[in-house]
């Protein structure tokens, strides 16, 4: 890359143009009552919503019974279209719950603009999830 007067973020750059931009965000909601967080948990477990932010959820894994030989943890991953994937767990130092969010912004012209799209979207999708966790 060097030679051909390229730097590592052009490198990456051109990944996401392949892939897709990766963005990633974190959500913590706490609470003062500790039994609220079991509460939320098994509501997500027996009654997930169907949609965050206008993607549809395809599937729930319930990670408290995982496949491919991973330990079981209390943790429930959401994947949603269009390449989304919501991952909550409760803390375990802390009486709150911990949200991994992460999406795919399809890179269609330049990367500047990809990369507002999808702070955008990532941020609605944050402010969907802290509501339907309320």
């Amino acid at each position: 890359a060097r030679r051909h007067r390229r730097t590592l973020l052009d490198l990456l750059d051109d990944q996401a143009r392949r892939h897709g931009l990766h963005t990633t965000t974190q959500l913590s909601i706490r609470t003062d009552n500790p039994t609220q967080i079991t509460t939320t948990m098994t509501r997500l477990r027996t009654t997930p919503p169907a949609t965050l932010a206008g993607h549809t959820i395809e599937t729930l894994d319930d990670l408290a019974h995982p496949t491919g030989g991973l330990p079981p943890t209390n943790a429930l991953r959401f994947h949603l279209t269009g390449g989304a994937r919501v991952i909550i767990r409760p803390s375990g130092t802390e009486p709150k719950l911990k949200c991994y969010l992460e999406l795919v912004q399809p890179v269609t012209g330049d990367i500047p603009a990809a990369r507002a799209r999808a702070t955008a979207e990532l941020d609605t999708l944050r402010q969907a999830l802290s509501t339907a966790l309320s």
